[in-house]
């Protein structure tokens, strides 16, 4: 699939929503920039909202820092949930093959023990995040292409598209990162 074309989570098969490239770009300077904040040691400052992960290319080796939205933290365990919106994006490829070197968020930074969401967990995650912010979800659905309102059906068909990943440090059992208890939707 092309970049910036993604297939419509609408269920409508061989339609093609179109991402615009401005947004795409408008999402890596945004990035750039909450890099800053880390780089000079003001990250905390975002809370548990924000989260880098460094993760190792796949094929380079290199090491890249991504900041990433938290769509899900858990006080008790600190787990820490994002979705890749692109799909395959590039750092979730990397951790696919290689766990993520590390997470930080908030004043914590810790080398991960991570578990990649099932389809209907990213459902879940999409659903309060849409109850929760309705006009930023709103806005992201119309920049993205996705529908709004949107059925159980067309949820699930997004979610298929989608990533996620759920970060959590060292020792937590997976058990107790699984229960939803203590959560927050950010």
């Amino acid at each position: 699939m092309a970049l910036g074309t993604r297939k419509c989570p609408d269920g409508a098969g061989t339609d093609r929503c179109s991402v615009s490239t401005a947004w795409k770009r408008t999402v890596a300077v945004v990035g750039g920039v909450l890099q800053i904040l880390w780089r000079i040691r003001l990250g905390w400052a975002t809370g548990h909202a924000l989260l880098v992960l460094t993760h190792i290319g796949r094929r380079t080796g290199k090491r890249y820092r991504t900041v990433l939205y938290v769509q899900r933290y858990a006080d008790r365990t600190r787990e820490a949930t994002g979705i890749s919106v692109w799909g395959d994006s590039q750092w979730f490829r990397n951790i696919s093959v290689t766990p993520a070197a590390q997470v930080e968020i908030g004043r914590q930074r810790y080398q991960p023990r991570q578990r990649f969401l099932s389809t209907v967990e990213i459902v879940e995650l999409e659903k309060r995040f849409r109850a929760r912010h309705r006009i930023i979800a709103w806005g992201q659905a119309k920049l993205m292409g996705w529908p709004w309102p949107a059925t159980e059906q067309q949820l699930r068909n997004l979610a298929d598209g989608l990533r996620g990943v759920a970060f959590a440090p060292p020792g937590t059992s997976a058990a107790a990162t699984r229960d939803q208890v203590g959560w927050t939707c950010r």
